[in-house]
C-alpha cells in the first residue's frame, strides 16, 4: 500500500506542478498581450482565440466522445482500438483543414460582420492552427479512453501555457 500511496502522490505532485507551470505561462502570456499592446490588440485576440476554440470543437465532429468509449470498450482489443483511432484522426484531421481554409477565406467577411478591423490577420493566424488543436483536444479523448486521463495535464495545461509565452 505504501508503494501505491508514493505512486498517487508523485502524480498528485505532477499535476499541480505541471498545472500551475502551465497556468502560469499562460498568465504571462495573455498578460503580455493585454499590457504590452493594449485594449484593442487583446480584444481582438480574444475573438481570434474564441474562433479557435469554437472551431476545434465543432472539427471534431463528436469523434472526441466515440473515440473515448470506443477505445475504453475495445481497451483488451489493439487491433479494433487502433483502426477506431485511425479513422477519428484521419476524419478529424479532413475536417480541420477543411475548416481552416473556410475560415481562412472568410476571415475578410466575419471581419466585416463583427465591424471589427484588424480581426482578418488574428482569423487567419488561428485558423492555421485549427486542425492542430482539434487532432490535439481529439488526443485528449484517446487518452481518457485508454485510461490515461492524468496526462491531461502535460498536454492540456502545461503545453498549451507553454506554448502560448513562446509564441
Amino acid at each position: 500500500l505504501s508503494g501505491e500511496a508514493r505512486k498517487v502522490a508523485r502524480e498528485g505532485i505532477f499535476i499541480v506542478v505541471g498545472g500551475g507551470v502551465g497556468k502560469l505561462a499562460e498568465f504571462l502570456f495573455k498578460r503580455e498581450v493585454s499590457v504590452g499592446y493594449g485594449p484593442e490588440a487583446w480584444g481582438l485576440f480574444s475573438l481570434g482565440l474564441m474562433t479557435l476554440v469554437v472551431g476545434a470543437a465543432v472539427m471534431q465532429v463528436g469523434l472526441d466522445q466515440g473515440l473515448a468509449h470506443f477505445l475504453a470498450r475495445w481497451r483488451d482489443d489493439r487491433k479494433k482500438a487502433l483502426a477506431v483511432a485511425r479513422v477519428a484522426f484521419r476524419v478529424v484531421l479532413l475536417v480541420g483543414v477543411l475548416g481552416a481554409m473556410a475560415i481562412f477565406l472568410a476571415a475578410p467577411g466575419i471581419a466585416a460582420a463583427l465591424e471589427a478591423p484588424g480581426l482578418e490577420q488574428y482569423l487567419r493566424r488561428f485558423a492555421l492552427f485549427l486542425p492542430v488543436v482539434a487532432c490535439a483536444e481529439l488526443t485528449l479523448a484517446a487518452l481518457y479512453g485508454l485510461g490515461w486521463g492524468r496526462y491531461k495535464v502535460f498536454f492540456q495545461d502545461l503545453l498549451v501555457g507553454v506554448g502560448m509565452l513562446g509564441a
